[in-house]
């Protein structure tokens, strides 16, 4: 009816109390006014009316009911902590009077009134709210677990402890998100934020150990492989080499399609391999190296020039290694053949490696290059003699070989002076090759005038040129 009946009946039914106060119509009249507020939506007056009842008169058999009414109300008016204790009363008394539908109905509204009030709390203010809420977001999580919206709860009471600065807490709450909540749609979300707060605040091997769980936990996201590389890189931050290493290695075993990290990574171990090899090592008998050739063969675009370059630079080292050590000796003509066999394939492994340009390893490839065939040269010189010779045949026999040696010495210093050449105006000198080549070239070139005369020049008196003539003023 209309709401000057409704108050006027409210107005009688308190004014009936406070004359009889122990009269048993009180409750009758507590009861239908508390119901007609709640109908016109006065949810303060219904819930205090319908309370007072239920503490009036413990033993009427619609307290049950009076104590839902006043907690529904209270809910209706956004008084959700107040609904929420009102509705704790009211659990306690249907159980206690059996009836289970209707305290299975009203437990479902705890948690729910804790939400709202978090919810509440959260977006009143927007700068502080959250935190504020935060706790309360956590209440809900731990007490009702079954709650349709607890890990919802869980997430938020994460961020909210976030925006509060309590790192601990935030990341607590994440966790319990994914260890009671592992297939919600917000576990992802939380997993990541764990590790993103301990790697900012300094926990590098925490951070890590979180990037790798995100990974394993959920192997299909588009994030997963990135997160995994990222864990590696904090092992390595918190100085577990080791650590940071073996997961890498699970990186190439579950993402081998990631191609550009795939390399990244061979690449990285294969640099380090090649720098720890001796001098005279094959670079492709090293597994770390063996990889990285095996994934570039398979991508040979993206191929790091100056690590290839590199690693052909060491092949041909230790071909020019082998080389060296052959001696010439008797039986001359298939000395010479392995030896001159030896040489070829050295030439075209330096020129292999002068095809990557790298300056550097071009200019030694070039200058290794003179070396090994002047070398060859004096290798013919210092060969092994027939036995028995001696005399003018002996002499005869050293004129040949000085012959047959001479193309070597000058095809060699070509080489030389071609690399001078291309190389002239040059103001660095990475790895001092020129220099070197200086250094073998011009004393072989100066040996060549020994033998001649000193030359003489003809003095030529030095007359200043004739002064301009100077304008008149």
């Amino acid at each position: 009816g209309p709401d000057s009946l409704a108050r006027g009946l409210l107005a009688a039914s308190a004014d009936f109390a406070t004359a009889y106060p122990r009269d048993g119509l009180d409750a009758d009249l507590a009861w239908r006014a508390g119901r007609v507020a709640y109908a016109h939506g006065w949810h303060d007056e219904a819930a205090g009316i319908l309370v007072g009842m239920a503490d009036r008169h413990p033993d009427d058999t619609r307290r049950v009911a009076a104590l839902r009414t006043a907690g529904d109300a209270r809910f209706r008016g956004g008084e959700f902590l107040a609904a929420e204790a009102i509705y704790g009363r009211t659990l306690d008394a249907a159980r206690a009077a059996g009836q289970d539908t209707l305290a299975a109905a009203v437990a479902a509204n705890l948690p729910l009134c804790r939400y709202r009030h978090a919810e509440q709390l959260a977006d009143a203010d927007p700068e502080r709210g959250p935190a504020a809420a935060a706790t309360h977001f956590a209440t809900v999580g731990r007490r009702w677990p079954d709650f349709a919206h607890a890990d919802l709860a869980w997430y938020r009471a994460g961020l909210g402890f976030e925006s509060a600065g309590d790192d601990t807490a935030a990341v607590a709450a994440w966790t319990q998100l994914l260890r009671a909540h592992p297939q919600s749609g917000y576990a992802r979300d939380g997993a990541l934020k764990i590790a993103a707060r301990h790697e900012s605040a300094g926990r590098p091997a925490a951070a890590a150990d979180a990037y790798v769980a995100f990974s394993t936990t959920f192997a299909a996201d588009a994030d997963a492989a990135g997160a995994l590389l990222k864990a590696a890189e904090l092992r390595a931050a918190a100085g577990d080499a080791r650590g940071a290493e073996a997961l890498r290695s699970d990186f190439l075993r579950r993402f081998p399609g990631e191609t550009a990290a795939v390399l990244a990574i061979h690449e990285e171990r294969a640099a380090r391999a090649l720098a720890a090899l001796p001098p005279d090592a094959r670079p492709d008998d090293d597994p770390a190296i063996a990889a990285y050739l095996g994934a570039v063969a398979a991508h040979p675009d993206s191929a790091a020039a100056g690590l290839q370059s590199s690693i052909a630079y060491r092949r041909a080292e230790a071909a020019r290694g082998a080389y060296l050590q052959l001696r010439l000796t008797q039986p001359l003509p298939a000395a010479i053949a392995a030896k001159q066999a030896a040489l070829e394939n050295v030439l075209a492994l330096y020129g292999a490696c002068a095809a990557w340009g790298v300056t550097e390893d071009v200019r030694a490839a070039a200058y290794r290059t003179g070396e090994v065939i002047v070398h060859f040269g004096d290798a013919l010189l210092a060969s092994e003699r027939p036995a028995g010779l001696a005399g003018d045949d002996l002499a005869a026999y050293d004129e040949v070989l000085a012959e047959q040696s001479w193309p070597f010495a000058d095809r060699g210093e070509t080489a030389w002076s071609e690399l001078l050449e291309q190389s002239r105006g040059a103001g660095d000198d990475p790895g001092g090759w020129l220099a070197r080549t200086r250094e073998s070239l011009w004393p072989r070139v100066a040996e060549r005038f020994l033998h001649m005369p000193e030359a003489e020049y003809p003095l030529v008196a030095a007359v200043p040129p004739p002064e301009p003539a100077r304008s008149r003023p």
